[in-house]
């Protein structure tokens, strides 16, 4: 068997000065802020969270880091085919498949290799922290980089937006 490593980058997102009220009086009020109108902190972090685990997002970082040439990452195998009996078995039910293109299935194997060897979760400081294993220790530790960064530029990104529309 062999040996996997775990690389983690941590980060804390920068709060958006304006919002600084906000979460204050979410932090104070608790679950009567979202009475008042106040947003909560915490569902902007689950929504990014959210994001950052969704299939679009994946397949973007699939993109830049190249999951699917990674077997760790992408442990699918056009050249293996159904088992003998399970063949027979559906030709006896007249059960006939529809066949799934090869891109679409590489595609789910990287989505869930992602979902498998990288984990992101808030830390009780309230910071983002991204695990990500690997069989390479500096691939890991690439990888975590990589999403924390996108991360981090997807939030300013967004509070960017923000801050033109008002």
């Amino acid at each position: 068997m062999e040996k996997v490593f775990t690389s983690s980058a941590i980060f804390i997102l920068e709060e958006n000065p304006q919002n600084n009220l906000q979460s204050q009086l979410s932090s104070s009020l608790g679950s009567f802020s979202g009475l008042i109108g106040v947003p909560i902190i915490q569902s902007d972090v689950d929504q990014l969270i959210e994001r950052i685990t969704e299939r679009n997002f994946i397949l973007e970082l699939d993109k830049e880091l190249g999951f699917r040439h990674d077997r760790y990452f992408n442990n699918y195998n056009e050249s293996l085919s159904d088992p003998d009996w399970k063949i027979f078995l559906k030709s006896l039910l007249n059960w006939n498949t529809i066949p799934i293109d090869p891109a679409r299935k590489i595609d789910w194997s990287v989505v869930n290799g992602f979902h498998k060897n990288v984990k992101i979760t808030q830390t009780e400081a309230g910071a983002i922290k991204v695990s990500v294993k690997h069989i390479d220790p500096e691939k890991a530790a690439e990888i975590a980089n990589h999403i924390a960064t996108k991360t981090m530029l997807l939030v300013k990104k967004k509070m960017w937006r923000h801050l033109t529309r008002s």
